[in-house]
């Protein structure tokens, strides 16, 4: 068993990953931005940044000798973020998949999207929310 190729990635993402990038990309595809994927990617990796640094602000709280081994500073900061954002890039987009979710959600009724757009907004601020909170209840 070989590694995973785009294709099989892309087929293995979750089908709220589908429907969030399928909702991103019918949004910004309508003309309201220039580089609709660009958006959807740097989203997406906003929220996954956000998400390590929530891990990592856990376990630098509760286990403290993490801190030596893995300092975070400005440079670190910069780097993580600009690999989350390539690794998106890399894992995430595959035009052929894309157009695929274009499809798969085509037909979604008025009630599907309200409940699916609540869904995609909770998620992404959510991460980011819960981020701040665990800064401010752990190191206050």
């Amino acid at each position: 068993m070989g590694r995973p190729g785009k294709k099989e990635i892309g087929m293995r993402l979750g089908k709220f990953y589908r429907y969030m990038i399928y909702r991103m990309y019918a949004y910004w595809n309508n003309g309201r931005l220039a580089i609709p994927i660009a958006n959807i990617i740097f989203t997406l990796s906003v929220v996954h940044t956000f998400q390590l640094y929530t891990i990592y602000a856990m376990l630098a709280k509760f286990f403290p000798s993490l801190n030596f081994i893995f300092s975070i500073g400005k440079i670190e900061i910069y780097t993580i973020s600009i690999v989350t954002i390539l690794l998106n890039l890399l894992l995430l987009y595959n035009k052929k998949q894309w157009s695929m979710y274009l499809d798969e959600f085509k037909n979604e009724t008025a009630n599907h999207r309200k409940v699916g757009g609540v869904l995609i907004i909770s998620y992404i601020f959510g991460s980011n929310i819960i981020f701040l909170c665990t800064l401010f209840l752990l190191y206050r």
